[in-house]
């Protein structure tokens, strides 16, 4: 294995061990209980599930909510209880731990991709995933899929640029769509995908072709209609209704959240690489700048905020950034040595 192997095979080992240490007896969020309880209903009752339109406790229509995410721990139970296993519990969990490790993996060579170097890839890779809000996010919650299937899709998509490969877009652009099945809150994430894109494909026009464009939005458009008929158009309405505030109400608190949970170092990274990418006009972090303000003023309207909701919006934009800076103050301290 080359050295990019050994350290995701490391990073993955060291994320999912976190996960299976610090996990809890029990569940503790009334989420993570449904997603347990449809597996339960699924696996125990084969004649029923088969139609499972009934259950309306779960489902609208045939379709249970959050559907991919069902589906996948459903499956995870079912393996399980093939062992023996009686009760979804551990499923939810180790579902949720396998793909949010993934995660992190995969982030780890997006950054790389980026700027060819280990290290920033890894410590960016590493305050994202092992933030205590983003951590717990999975621990807790069913968050794991969500951020597995936005970074994956984005890692694939920057191969696709890098090769100008129709095989890595298309891919890519499943992926995006599947995001949309794993958590309705996917919904915008869209915006940076194809915005990424854009930045890239200014610069390269061989990547402005029919084939192309079609490889990045059919596979989605495919999945995202499926997603809004599953589920995801009756969660919006609940949503846009009753979830809703004025711009900027909330920004005190998230300010508030972000710096008790997060250690001063990582404020001061993240303005060197604000600073530094703009004055050097970086394509890469002024894009992931200006999606991160939008996204973090779009969220001060958020009657139900968390800053786990900032997870693929502002804090993965957030890792791209602080990974520019550790790259150039390695760059700089190379220089300086010599």
């Amino acid at each position: 294995m080359n050295k990019k192997h050994v350290i995701s095979l490391l990073l993955f080992i060291l994320t999912f061990s976190l996960f299976l240490y610090y996990m809890q007896p029990g569940i503790l969020q009334h989420d993570v209980v449904e997603l347990a309880a449809y597996a339960e209903y699924v696996v125990f009752d084969e004649h029923d599930a088969s139609l499972a339109w009934h259950y309306t406790q779960f489902d609208n229509g045939a379709f249970p909510w959050r559907t991919g995410t069902n589906y996948l721990t459903t499956t995870s139970f079912y393996i399980f209880n093939i062992f023996g296993e009686e009760s979804a519990e551990s499923a939810v969990f180790i579902t949720q731990f396998l793909f949010g490790s993934l995660a992190v993996v995969f982030l780890y060579l997006f950054l790389y991709e980026i700027y060819n170097k280990h290290f920033p890839a890894v410590i960016g890779a590493l305050i994202f995933g092992l933030s205590t809000p983003l951590f717990n996010a999975v621990l807790a919650k069913d968050h794991g899929t969500e951020f597995f299937f936005a970074i994956f899709a984005m890692y694939l998509l920057i191969k696709g640029i890098k090769n100008n490969s129709t095989i890595y877009l298309t891919t890519s652009s499943i992926n995006l769509g599947l995001l949309l099945w794993m958590r309705e809150a996917g919904l915008l994430f869209p915006v940076i995908y194809f915005g990424f894109y854009c930045i890239y494909a200014l610069e390269k026009r061989s990547l402005i072709t029919t084939k192309k464009i079609l490889a990045i939005t059919i596979p989605y458009i495919i999945f995202a209609v499926g997603a809004f008929y599953a589920y995801v158009r009756l969660l919006l309405n609940n949503a846009v209704s009753n979830l809703n505030s004025d711009l900027f109400v909330y920004t005190k608190e998230i300010l508030v959240s972000l710096w008790t949970w997060y250690p001063i170092l990582f404020f001061a990274l993240l303005l060197t690489g604000f600073y530094i990418g703009i004055k050097n006009k970086e394509k890469n972090v002024i894009f992931f700048t200006a999606v991160s303000i939008l996204f973090f003023i779009l969220f001060t309207k958020n009657a139900t905020y968390d800053i786990r909701h900032l997870g693929i919006y502002v804090l993965f934009p957030f890792s791209v950034i602080i990974g520019y800076a550790l790259t150039k103050l390695s760059l700089s301290q190379n220089l300086s040595r010599q």
